[in-house]
């Protein structure tokens, strides 16, 4: 029986928080490890897995000084432990060996965006995160190349392990009876999710196609970094653009179930939840060809080049004409590549092989 300790304080995030939702119960059925969670009592025991896991209170915030004073104290003697994000313990723990997923380095490759304590934050975290851990995961093979581009990390210690959709991600969601037709974006108004970029787009998609809207599912205030000239891009087609705000899952699901396409134009990502759930409701999927998203769409779905406004409205207008058709068999197919499962199962590969190698 292997000893496994997770930092599971993100566990209510958004995308680290669903990849944390899908991997512990099936780490947990695997019944080879013994598995600590630290984390929030009330948070944690909301989940009906809880009472098979020991459990550790911690109460520091992530990404905080304070972190690094209670980690250290908090984590038991264990044969591994691992750390979901790249905020790892920077000083000794009781672990025998240590295992961290780093899901993508996009704040190293765009550093120039962050105050000057952040840049320091971020390459002091990232540097002791690939140093000090047995066994460095990532999700994509993209963001694989972006951490032995970026950072010193030992590419014998680095493996890729995808993620996948939520199966509880289900599409048993009744269709509305509208014939309001739109174009669906998830994701926030970060710099890299290419927002400015989309809305300068569907502007020229409008002059021939003025029957759509652009429905914008996610945060729109509450970041350092964003879209500064917003209102300037929607200004005039304002009855058009539709910001949401935060939603719930079951109001996505619904979004996804009526949407005429789904647009993801994002420039960096490190996997790229959003394509595989939109895959699951078998609507059309127009999708930037950059970074990890054409290792998580294969050939079936559409892409087009996020630095070219012409060429993303051409394609909308494309999909939306029917003169481009899409396949669901495409989509089902791509959709098995992508299982947690496997994903679990690879991990208690990883740490088996650690404990192996080492005689744990």
């Amino acid at each position: 029986m292997i000893s496994l300790s997770i930092d599971t304080r993100m566990i209510n995030s958004s995308g680290i928080g669903r990849y944390i939702q899908n991997l512990i119960p099936l780490l947990i059925n695997n019944g080879r490890l013994q598995i600590t969670c630290l984390g929030n009592f009330e948070v944690l025991s909301e989940y009906n897995w809880f009472n098979e896991v020991k459990f550790i209170e911690l109460r520091s915030e992530i990404f905080s000084i304070s972190e690094q004073i209670e980690l250290p104290k908090m984590i038991p003697v264990c044969d591994i432990f691992w750390s979901p994000q790249y905020n790892v313990p920077i000083f000794p723990i009781r672990a025998k060996k240590r295992v961290v997923t780093i899901h993508d380095v996009y704040q190293i490759a765009h550093l120039r965006e962050l105050t000057l304590i952040k840049k320091i934050y971020v390459k002091v975290m990232t540097f002791f995160a690939v140093k000090l851990s047995a066994s460095i995961v990532t999700v994509s093979k993209f963001s694989r190349n972006e951490i032995l581009r970026l950072t010193n990390a030992d590419s014998n210690k680095l493996s890729v392990i995808y993620n996948a959709v939520d199966e509880k991600f289900s599409t048993d969601v009744e269709s509305r009876q509208s014939d309001e037709k739109y174009i669906l974006f998830v994701g926030n108004i970060k710099p890299h999710k290419n927002l400015h970029n989309a809305l300068k787009a569907f502007r020229i998609f409008l002059q021939k196609n003025n029957n759509y809207k652009f429905y914008i599912v996610g945060k729109k205030e509450g970041f350092v970094t964003g879209i500064n000239n917003l209102d300037a891009l929607v200004k005039g087609i304002e009855n058009r653009v539709i910001f949401t705000g935060y939603i719930s899952d079951c109001e996505l699901k619904e979004y996804y179930a009526n949407a005429s396409l789904f647009f993801f134009p994002s420039k960096y990502e490190g996997f790229g939840f959003p394509i595989l759930e939109a895959m699951k409701f078998s609507i059309p999927i127009l999708s930037s060809n950059a970074a990890s998203l054409p290792e998580v769409g294969g050939e079936a779905i559409l892409y087009c080049d996020p630095n070219d406004i012409y060429d993303m409205a051409e394609k909308l207008e494309s999909i939306l004409d029917n003169k481009i058709d899409f396949l669901k068999i495409k989509y089902e197919n791509q959709l098995k590549k992508f299982s947690w499962e496997n994903s679990a199962k690879k991990y208690s590969e990883l740490f088996n092989g650690l404990c192996v190698k080492n005689d744990i």
